[in-house]
């Protein structure tokens, strides 16, 4: 993060990082609501995808697997790399850009944004739901399948720079889900 919003979150008092308690919003004075402060899209982007490769599952909260009815909390890699070897076998593939390297915890695939979409993105989500549908009697790879599309539609959103899917006021229907959305990854991540 460069210099300038370094300062702006110190001016702010927003504070996050290993050694200190996370304050990631402020009070908007007019409302009273809670404005929050992120870092670079990207930069988040490349943390979830190490922070699972590295910890090898994240626990979901109990509100999150009861909304999209999962049989599991825990996201697994190693879903990710059963998937992987499994597509490995075929011509025609759902995620051609992923392979087994990119699970792996090393300073270059940690550092590239582009390593960090070829895991978590929607051909990655389906192809795990598509094989845990067809071909497996455990469903639990379909919570990592879901936690990957929502990261995934968590992405698309905040690195948009179109106005058909960034947020945008023409649909006001669309425009409150996505919010309904982005408050439910917040607490995610809380």
């Amino acid at each position: 993060m460069g210099s300038a919003n370094q300062a702006m979150w110190k001016t702010f008092g927003i504070k996050a990082g290993r050694k200190c308690e996370t304050k990631n919003y402020v009070l908007n004075p007019v409302n009273g609501e809670k404005i929050y402060f992120l870092a670079d899209g990207p930069h988040l982007l490349k943390n979830i995808k190490q922070c699972l490769v590295q910890n090898k599952i994240i626990q979901l909260p109990n509100d999150f697997v009861e909304k999209y009815k999962l049989t599991s909390d825990l996201v697994d890699v190693q879903h990710i790399k059963d998937f992987c070897e499994e597509e490995g076998k075929f011509e025609l593939q759902f995620a051609s850009k992923l392979n087994v390297d990119l699970l792996q915890s090393n300073h270059f695939n940690k550092m590239k944004v582009s390593n960090s979409l070829n895991v978590l993105n929607r051909n990655v989500s389906c192809g795990i739901k598509f094989d845990a549908e067809e071909e497996r009697e455990d469903k639990s790879s379909l919570t990592t399948a879901v936690f990957i599309d929502v990261v995934h539609r968590w992405f698309q959103l905040i690195s948009s720079r179109s106005t058909i899917l960034a947020l945008s006021k023409f649909n006001m229907a669309v425009y409150r889900e996505t919010i309904e959305f982005l408050q439910e990854f917040i607490k995610l991540c809380s």
